[in-house]
């Protein structure tokens, strides 16, 4: 088991296709794993680039999200949830210049351009947050690849996001019962 997972929100706890409603299974999972004797710590991980994207003026932009609508959302969702959120907002062009939504200043860490994937500094201030300092005890909950690469650069463990929320609770096993097959004469 884990000592730290660590779940990504889009498309892995919530259905971005069905309003960002949470998906299925993910409260059940919560609730066992939040159930468990020293069970592991859990975060929610996110890269949200699209308020900065909004403000590029690029022909698309005005398709993002604002500011005030993601943090809304994600701190709705983490409160909703009662867990921790590590939200990136920087968005990094093709050309490696790093774009910030309006508001949000350089020393705020949701800017650091090394919390975004494929970088892997949100993970890396996850586990000094929770004193982990072994990747191996952390497990990333995602269906993103750039998140997977971020966390496979660190050597942490990557789930897939919807089949884990949608694991049946696991039954424990009775052993079969033993049957005799009696053994035939040797004459």
């Amino acid at each position: 088991m884990p000592k730290l997972i660590l779940i990504d929100a889009d498309f892995t706890l919530l259905d971005v296709e069905r309003d960002f409603a949470l998906r299925p299974g993910v409260t059940q999972t919560l609730a066992r794993l939040k159930a468990q004797a020293n069970g592991p710590h859990i975060a929610i991980v996110t890269n949200q680039g699209g308020p900065a994207c909004r403000t590029a003026g690029w022909d698309w932009s005005a398709k993002y999200p604002d500011l005030p609508e993601i943090e809304t959302r994600y701190n709705t969702l983490a409160a909703d949830l009662d867990l921790p959120l590590y939200l990136s907002l920087a968005y990094i062009t093709s050309q490696g210049d790093v774009l910030l939504p309006p508001g949000v200043t350089p020393d705020d860490p949701r800017a650091n351009p090394a919390w975004r994937w494929p970088a892997a500094g949100l993970f890396i201030q996850a586990m000094r947050d929770f004193g982990i300092r072994r990747p191996g005890e952390v497990l990333l909950v995602t269906t993103q690849d750039k998140a997977k690469c971020a966390a496979r650069s660190l050597r942490i463990p990557v789930a897939d996001g919807q089949p884990w929320f949608n694991q049946p609770a696991r039954p424990v096993s009775k052993p079969a019962p033993r049957r005799l097959t009696p053994l035939r004469a040797p004459f």
